[in-house]
């Protein structure tokens, strides 16, 4: 990461399908966080059928790193920790000290980030985790034709993905010294703009 003057900051963002992540990473860019996704996807789309297609916001690279760790046996969880490790270095050199990176799994898998950016020195680490109403996230689901098949095929992680933030794990990011905030989706479409994040 060099000798930069600015401190590496990175925010990442986690939530079910249809909870916001996507508006909320927005607010975040826009707020000047880098998102690495213009490298590798500038040009994906979301899967919606009954809503206009958007730009996930997803970097593909981070995105593989997580459907390979969520599947991980522990004695891998090294292995892949160090694939992050790697990534994030790569990143914050090519798009800048202060990144976003947005996926619905790192609801579930921040800790194994947060630990990783640590060792790299990254001293200012958060978690954004997006809430909605369940009913809303599976009208939305079944309007697209894709998140229904995949509701289907990985029905475990999507409940996991809809629960309340666990408790446990928001005391493993805290141990980490990391910060979570749970953002409504009333308040992502509301009230909050790039001005409010901070």
């Amino acid at each position: 990461m060099g000798n930069r003057a600015a401190s590496p900051q990175l925010v990442i963002i986690g939530g079910s399908y249809k909870s916001g992540t996507s508006l909320l990473c927005a607010t975040v860019e826009a707020a000047g966080y880098a998102n690495p996704a213009r490298l590798t996807n500038a040009k994906e789309l979301g899967h919606g059928v009954a809503v206009d297609l958007y730009p996930t916001r997803e970097c593909s690279v981070a995105r593989s790193i997580n459907r390979k760790l969520i599947t991980a046996a522990r004695a891998e969880e090294a292995r892949m920790e160090r694939q992050i490790a790697c990534y994030l270095r790569d990143m914050f050199s090519c798009v800048g000290v202060c990144l976003v990176i947005k996926d619905p799994y790192m609801k579930l898998l921040a800790p194994h980030w947060i630990r990783t950016a640590n060792r790299l020195g990254v001293k200012s680490t958060r978690l954004l985790v997006t809430q909605r109403d369940r009913e809303s996230i599976q009208s939305s689901i079944h309007n697209s034709r894709f998140l229904r098949h995949m509701q289907h095929r990985k029905h475990r992680i999507f409940e996991h993905l809809m629960a309340p933030v666990d408790q446990s794990r928001a005391a493993r990011l805290e141990l980490l010294g990391s910060r979570i905030c749970v953002v409504s989706y009333k308040a992502i479409i509301g009230s909050l703009g790039p001005t409010r994040f901070k």
